[in-house]
């Protein structure tokens, strides 16, 4: 699946491209994985991402790339191999939108996630968009240039709940 270019989606991806620090453990990611094979992120290394997220009791399920980072893991042998079991390939390939569900999770691809980074979430753990406010409609009227019109605003915000749940894939 593609991320597209809205405001919520690149405030999220900036925000969780972010390191928690002491300061700064409601945002960002906890844990990190630095790639084997720098310029490549490889099977190997998402099978580590997903060993030290369960090590902090998070279950991931959702894998965000650039796509530099699609290519390099539809070009692993792993990962094809993965496709290899029976009744399970349709259900792997999945819908025409992911470009697979590698060991369970979903894939999401976009040029919003940097290159040479790649996040692994529990998206039920790691974060979640806060609704401030709920749209609003105010009526404009601009009476030199004879115009009507409505503005539509909302507030939102996407809260880190728990920063361990976020692993970020390094030097891929």
């Amino acid at each position: 699946m593609e991320l597209i270019s809205t405001p919520e989606n690149e405030l999220g991806i900036a925000i969780l491209n972010t390191q928690a620090t002491s300061n700064n453990n409601y945002q960002g990611y906890g844990c990190t994985q630095d790639c084997n094979t720098h310029g490549t992120l490889a099977y190997g290394d998402i099978v580590k991402g997903i060993g030290q997220l369960r090590g902090q009791n998070a279950f991931p399920d959702t894998l965000v790339v650039n796509p530099s980072e699609e290519a390099s893991v539809l070009q692993d042998d792993m990962f094809i191999h993965a496709f290899y079991f029976g009744g399970l390939m349709k259900k792997a390939l999945g819908p025409q939108e992911f470009f697979g569900q590698m060991l369970g999770f979903r894939t999401l691809t976009s040029t919003l996630q940097p290159a040479g980074t790649s996040l692994l979430l529990d998206t039920a753990r790691a974060a979640g968009f806060v609704i401030r406010r709920d749209v609003t409609v105010e009526h404009l009227i601009d009476p030199i240039k004879d115009l009507s019109g409505a503005a539509f605003t909302s507030r939102i915000n996407l809260g880190v709940l728990r920063y361990l749940a976020i692993c970020a894939l390094t030097n891929a």
